[in-house]
């Protein structure tokens, strides 16, 4: 018998492609479909027939059909952030789970939510969900590192199985599953894998090794190992400036690719890890930093880059000046430095309040100012002057501008929130720069807004998200073209 079709919700047959479907209000187009991490597959689930496929991204869940790939149904688009996702071996239900610990399922065939369970901050839930063979059972992983199984329709927790330690860490668990017969459930915990009775919560072995699979009558298991380097790309205008970092050995390489050629242009092994990578880009120069610093790199005349002293901790945020002649940037202990790039020597430093530190910086399009956007303020200051030119509060659902950008005019200002709990849509919010009046504000990302940029007329904006989506909003109606 075929498995239920999805319940076809924000379907829209004049657009195939799923970019207008639940578009927020003011928004005229999407990019993307939501981040989703490749590197695994909880947020992936296949109907038993093979008919359906389901993702999970950051915006929500999207739901495919096998034979033309084409979207055919957009679920949970009103807080998106899904972490996990499995469809029962029956092909009725769904299970998944969202950054705010909520675990639902649903019926698919309806879209019915059959049963929520809402996680305290401690239970919450870390990666895997997976529904057991008679569809009876799902089971999770909380934040502590617990196995937990749990009744489908009551939600109440069947057992718990608690990591076994020699030294008191609690590893992640990096793969959790039924076997075929549900009599057991398996998974990989740091270098170990484990088979447990999901029953009792009772280990009955263990044994070293990181992926592994059932074999269909449940009584064998095969494992491997494996292992990976983290790499990160940034992308330049006019070219490709690709910034890989080996994670085992802390390098950090400079590429350039252009017409298919790729050329190396610098290698850097910093003195300690960096933490967070903050970076920021010149025609010429690359400037990256975390805990350890800022470091400079001319791309044209060294390999080299050059470490800029000042800062005592956490290095948040960077900007250069838009004739690259100058780089500003924000720090943890509560200060705003300007620094003369050519000399490498530090201009001047504004001081913050007691409780501030700016998490975005950015330079006005003439020079002339600098916008920061701390915890509960977006700042703008004189350049050149270095005097506090307004400052401007943010709403209680705004209190982190974390992304900024001024338009090409110099007139405006747009700043993006950044996500805390309870939050479903974040703000992104356009400025006069001159009255410090919130022009327009517009709802759409299911998570923090990182980056935002205006259009080279100044008509449209857009915006990046954690989601994993890039929207374009249409500021038309509340700007002076």
């Amino acid at each position: 018998m075929p498995n239920p079709k999805p319940a076809p919700l924000n379907f829209n047959p004049d657009d195939p492609t799923g970019a207008t479907w639940a578009l927020p209000e003011g928004a005229i187009a999407r990019i993307g479909k939501g981040y989703q991490d490749y590197n695994t597959d909880r947020e992936i689930s296949v109907s038993p027939d093979g008919t359906y496929l389901v993702i999970g991204t950051r915006m929500g869940l999207w739901w495919y059909d096998m034979s033309s790939m084409l979207p055919i149904a957009l679920w949970e688009t009103e807080q998106g952030m899904i972490s996990a996702v499995d469809i029962s071996p029956d092909g009725k239900l769904i299970a998944f789970y969202n950054w705010d610990g909520i675990i639902k399922v649903r019926d698919i065939q309806s879209g019915e939510c059959i049963t929520q369970i809402n996680r305290s901050e401690i239970d919450k839930t870390n990666g895997h969900i997976t529904f057991s063979p008679n569809n009876s059972w799902i089971a999770i992983v909380n934040r502590g590192g617990i196995v937990e199984i749990l009744d489908v329709q009551s939600g109440e927790c069947i057992s718990q199985i608690e990591q076994e330690s020699n030294d008191g860490k609690v590893y992640h668990i990096s793969k959790l599953q039924f076997s075929p017969d549900g009599q057991y459930i398996a998974a990989t915990i740091g270098k170990q894998t484990y088979l447990w009775n999901p029953k009792t919560g009772s280990t009955i072995t263990k044994f070293t090794g990181w992926c592994f699979a059932f074999s269909p009558d449940s009584r064998l298991i095969a494992c491997e190992f494996n292992d990976s380097i983290k790499t990160f790309n940034i992308l330049h205008e006019g070219g490709m400036l690709v910034v890989n970092w080996n994670h085992n050995d802390n390098v950090y390489k400079v590429i350039k690719v252009c017409n298919a050629e790729v050329i190396p242009i610098a290698e850097f092994t910093p003195p300690m890890q960096l933490g967070n990578d903050t970076f920021a880009f010149s025609a010429e120069r690359i400037a990256f930093a975390g805990k350890g610093g800022i470091y400079l790199w001319d791309l044209k005349h060294s390999k080299v880059p050059r470490q800029l002293t000042g800062h005592t901790k956490t290095v948040w945020s960077l900007a250069f000046s838009p004739n690259g002649k100058r780089l500003v940037s924000g720090s943890s202990e509560r200060t705003v430095r300007i620094w003369d790039v050519d000399r490498g020597e530090e201009i001047a430093t504004i001081p913050l309040k007691k409780y501030l530190f700016p998490m975005a910086l950015a330079y006005s399009p003439c020079g002339k100012m600098i916008a920061g956007g701390v915890f509960h303020e977006l700042n703008i200051w004189c350049a050149e002057k270095l005097t506090l030119l307004c400052s401007i509060p943010q709403p209680e659902d705004s209190i982190r501008p974390f992304a900024l950008t001024f338009s090409p005019c110099g007139r405006y200002i747009a700043s993006g929130t950044w996500w805390q709990k309870g939050m479903e849509k974040m703000a992104i919010r356009l400025w006069d720069v001159a009255t410090g009046e919130n022009l327009h504000t517009f709802w759409g990302h299911t998570s923090d807004v990182e980056i935002l940029t205006f259009s080279p007329d100044g008509t449209i904006l857009a915006s990046g998200s954690f989601d994993g989506t890039a929207l374009l909003w249409d500021l038309t109606p509340f700007i002076d073209v």
